[in-house]
Order: C-alpha cells, then structure tokens, then sequence
C-alpha cells in the first residue's frame, strides 16, 4: 500500500525559523503600533462641587484625590447620622 502524504514533517530547524520570524514580525508591528508605550492615567480635573467643605480619599492608597477646606468641621449629613445609628444597633443586637 502507498500513503500520500499530505503535509511534510516540519524540520525542526525551519520550523524555529519559521516560529521566530512570525514571533519577531508581530512584536515588530505591536512597538510600532504605540503598544509598548506605558499608559498614561487620564486624570479628570476637580468637580465643581457648590459645598463649603469636602474630601475625597482612595480608600485602597489612603491618597487624598479631592480636597475642599478639608479641615474645616461640618455636622455630619443625615444619611451619615442614619447609618451610624444602624451600625450601632446591629453591634448591640450581635
């Protein structure tokens, strides 16, 4: 019986080639493109906020984003008071 086959055994040699020379094409077109260039964050400008005070803190870096007379003192807003309130009761009850 005779096979035909089809598609040669790739040399492991050319194969390489072959594996490089398509590795360093597509890296070549990526560097070109702008890919490699580090993404510069897009920092929005401070909110027109019509209050007397505020602060604004990421949470994760501790870093102040945002800040109005930080250190002046305000009564808490309700919602703040109504939470506190909740909390509290939920720690009694537990």
């Amino acid at each position: 019986m005779t096979y035909l086959l089809l598609c040669p055994i790739p040399n492991t040699a050319s194969y390489l080639f072959r594996y490089l020379f398509w590795a360093f094409s597509i890296l070549s077109v990526l560097v070109m493109s702008g890919f490699s260039q580090a993404a510069v964050p897009i920092i929005p400008p401070a909110p027109n906020i019509n209050a007397t005070s505020y602060l604004l803190i990421d949470a994760n870096s501790q870093k102040v984003l945002v800040e109005h007379n930080p250190h002046e003192r305000k009564a808490p807003a309700s919602l703040t008071k109504i939470m506190t309130a909740y909390l509290a009761e939920q720690e009694m009850v537990a």
